[in-house]
């Protein structure tokens, strides 16, 4: 099984070229799961921080930005994006949702104000127009912690975090102290891209991989932010064994990536 995590593009945020350099990855890699969410949407309407009173996006031009985006990733993985949302010896059938604190913002905004619950074109997949792009949400659809962790198999666990270390790899190293005992675990959150293992006495090697991200790094709510773009791709073999290929995007006059042996790049001078 290969797996994309592509992860913190912040919705109306994400840099569009470094999206598009994503997308010609995955397109090369062939995914069989490409897990949605993990900041993928910004909800900044529902957002709690100052708000640049220049902005005028609602949340319907948000939605439809990340539809846009859905589209493209979706053609990215075209041919093959059709069946891997059905049945290949493995569950869930469609692309899983693993949600972060920005997803949240819309959730939360649901348990402030409880007469909106029930409503169904309320709930989130519904909202994000999961269906029509194959993407799956599991469980109650107002249950607050849902969809938070995804497990393609036993002892490796997809989630966005809640921990942020001023040091790269040590975010993980605290997740799974606190969360994940003896489970490889792949989180966002970080925005910077780590990776570290612990070899347990019994021999048992636990990695702990920390996302890159694909938002602006000179955002308008930041300053001096460290942060790093890139995507995760991980491929479980037939052993069980998943390996981890982190790939950092590096900035010169264009946004450039490599991966086997291939050089990948989108000019910055491009309009988004």
């Amino acid at each position: 099984m290969k797996i994309a995590w592509l992860t913190d593009q912040h919705g109306i945020f994400v840099d569009r070229h470094a999206w598009e350099l994503s997308l010609m990855l995955v397109r090369d890699f062939e995914p069989d799961v490409v897990p949605v969410g993990s900041d993928d949407m910004d909800f900044y309407t529902f957002s709690k921080f100052s708000k640049n009173p220049a902005r005028r996006e609602s949340l319907q031009d948000e939605l439809d930005f990340m539809a846009d985006r859905y589209a493209e990733l979706k053609d990215a993985c075209d041919p093959y994006w059709e069946w891997v949302t059905k049945p290949i010896g493995y569950t869930p059938t469609f692309h899983p949702t693993v949600i972060g604190n920005h997803n949240e913002r819309f959730i939360k905004t649901l348990w402030d104000n409880p007469k909106f619950f029930g409503l169904r074109g309320m709930e989130y997949s519904r909202l994000m127009n999961y269906e029509k792009f194959g993407f799956s949400w599991s469980g109650n659809p107002w249950d607050f912690k849902a969809n938070r962790d995804w497990s393609p198999q036993e002892n490796l666990v997809f989630t966005h975090g809640t921990k942020v270390s001023q040091y790269p790899g040590y975010s993980v190293k605290n997740e799974m102290a606190s969360r994940f005992y003896d489970a490889s675990l792949v989180m966002g959150h970080c925005h910077r891209g780590a990776q570290n293992v612990v070899t347990k006495p019994d021999g048992t090697q636990l990695w702990g991989v920390e996302g890159f991200c694909l938002c602006n790094l000179d955002p308008e709510y930041a300053t001096r932010t460290n942060w790093t773009q890139g995507i995760v791709l991980v491929t479980i073999h037939a052993s069980g064994v998943p390996e981890f290929e982190l790939i950092p995007f590096y900035r010169s006059n264009s946004i450039l990536a490599y991966w086997r042996g291939k050089e990948y790049s989108v000019s910055l001078a491009k309009p988004p």
